[in-house]
């Protein structure tokens, strides 16, 4: 976790005067690389040794790494790979950059299979299945006034904040879809509730389908630091204790909004 001042990040390299201002909206993603690993041997069928007979074989694989690194993870908006692209596209996607979205998964976006998969086994929520232009603009253009960096900027999978939006007095768990305009999808703060505001979200909340979803989990199971870097310290492994059992409660918690 990182601290920085904001005028590191700003497009002008200055800090931003309001919410309003030019430099205020930023966007971010990160990926993970490793090096790049050539696997030879016998057993091996993309192997020099398999492809060439006549080449000495070994009775198991060895690994050696070419020069350069590769990339295979990247993440922006929590969720994004593991809801909306497809099984078969999940490992192009973490081999790929937001500059490329649009042409690469745009396609997956307005029609998440997601969608798809609820209404198969809950027939009758309604989900909507196409033209799914909120989702677009909630996670990946931005949402105008708050998180679009520009009127007409490419849909990405980059985590948009405005960095000049006031903190709330009182966070709300589901954020924006709540009316704390602080909250995910601008920006993450630890306390957002990330999956279930994602859930409804693709379950249609903005498009008037205000089904309550959600995983159950409504909080941390211990609570945050009040100072940097915020997250509570880790749990010991072989002696810790189990894990907070989570109160009784309606499966998802309060509805916002509805």
């Amino acid at each position: 976790m990182l601290q920085v001042p904001e005028a590191w990040v700003t497009r002008d390299r200055k800090a931003v005067a309001g919410a309003t201002a030019a430099n205020a909206v930023v966007g971010v993603w990160s990926s993970t690389d490793r090096p790049r690993v050539q696997v030879e041997g016998a057993g091996n069928p993309f192997s020099a040794a398999s492809a060439d007979k006549r080449k000495p074989k070994h009775r198991h694989g060895s690994r050696s790494s070419a020069a350069g690194d590769v990339q295979v993870s990247r993440l922006g908006n929590p969720l994004i790979n593991e809801l909306i692209i497809p099984l078969g596209k999940k490992d192009f996607f973490n081999a790929t950059e937001p500059a490329d979205d649009l042409k690469n998964f745009g396609k997956y976006v307005v029609n998440p299979e997601l969608a798809k998969v609820i209404n198969i086994l809950f027939p009758g929520l309604n989900v909507p299945e196409t033209n799914r232009t909120d989702i677009v603009q909630a996670l990946l253009t931005g949402i105008p006034g708050l998180t679009q960096i520009a009127p007409k900027a490419p849909p990405t999978d980059t985590l948009k904040i405005n960095l000049g939006t006031p903190p709330a007095a009182t966070p709300n768990r589901f954020g924006v879809l709540a009316g704390d305009t602080q909250g995910f999808p601008n920006g993450r703060r630890l306390t957002d509730d990330v999956t279930d505001i994602a859930l409804r979200v693709v379950g249609g909340f903005l498009k008037g389908n205000k089904l309550p979803l959600g995983d159950g989990v409504d909080q941390n199971d211990v609570p945050f630091r009040s100072s940097f870097p915020y997250v509570a310290a880790p749990h010991a492994g072989f002696d810790s204790q189990l894990k907070r059992i989570e109160p009784v409660h309606p499966p998802v918690g309060p509805d916002p909004g509805v």
